[in-house]
């Protein structure tokens, strides 16, 4: 019994055309998901945009309040 077999073949297409031929179009409802998973990537990209700018704002805050000088810094008695 023969085991070898050929998954993949390398070599290139003889004929010029070949390269520039267009995969086959599959139907316009084969890629849609449902409308909740729709609904669910929209809200999760909403909300890593928010926590993101949410991080943005925590950091500039910090650094105001580090930089401002304290009170009994200032202070001489």
């Amino acid at each position: 019994m023969d085991t070898a077999s050929i998954y993949l073949g390398l070599k290139p297409p003889r004929t010029l055309g070949a390269w520039h031929e267009s995969p086959p179009s599959l139907p316009p409802d084969a890629c849609r998901c449902p409308r909740s998973h729709r609904l669910a990537l929209k809200l999760s990209c909403a909300g890593l945009i928010l926590l993101v700018l949410t991080l943005i704002g925590m950091s500039v805050l910090v650094r105001v309040l580090v930089q401002k000088p304290s009170r009994e810094k200032c202070c001489v008695f």
